[in-house]
């Protein structure tokens, strides 16, 4: 794993916000932190299964610890590629953590994710939108 340190974060209504404050990458994962106007996003690139779990839960509870009491975290999954009950585990963590803490999670999901996310507990208690710009009305703060 490598850690590497950069800021390139465009506005969400661009449609293509792009956020690299800090990088996290194994070969079939990458997770990226950064800030968006007050909310902190989170992308996950690529394979969430057993192997690559330590590295998500490790990433979402530092993102967690980023956020201020009654902000929000945007947990970015449209770039995964194979979302295993590992990654089901992951985001439950993160929602419990966030739950408790009085931060808003959303979640970005592809059909897929989203459908597997909706058979669980978990996903009902999620806010999933299809797209980053969705998590976001404009005004740089993600909704709950």
């Amino acid at each position: 794993m490598r850690a590497v340190h950069s800021i390139a974060v465009s506005p969400p209504e661009s449609g293509a916000a792009r956020v690299e404050d800090e990088a996290m990458d194994l070969d079939a994962l990458r997770v990226r932190i950064g800030r968006v106007g007050n909310a902190f996003v989170m992308q996950v690139i690529g394979e969430v299964d057993i192997s690559t779990r330590p590295l998500l839960t490790s990433a979402l509870l530092d993102a967690c610890g980023l956020v201020v009491p009654s902000r929000s975290l945007v947990l970015d999954l449209s770039g995964v590629t194979h979302f295993g009950a590992a990654g089901i585990d992951a985001v439950e963590l993160a929602e419990r953590w966030c739950r408790a803490e009085r931060i808003t999670l959303n979640v970005v999901v592809t059909p897929r994710i989203g459908f597997v996310l909706g058979l669980t507990d978990v996903g009902r208690r999620l806010r999933l939108v299809d797209s980053l710009v969705d998590a976001f009305h404009g005004n740089g703060e993600a909704t709950g």
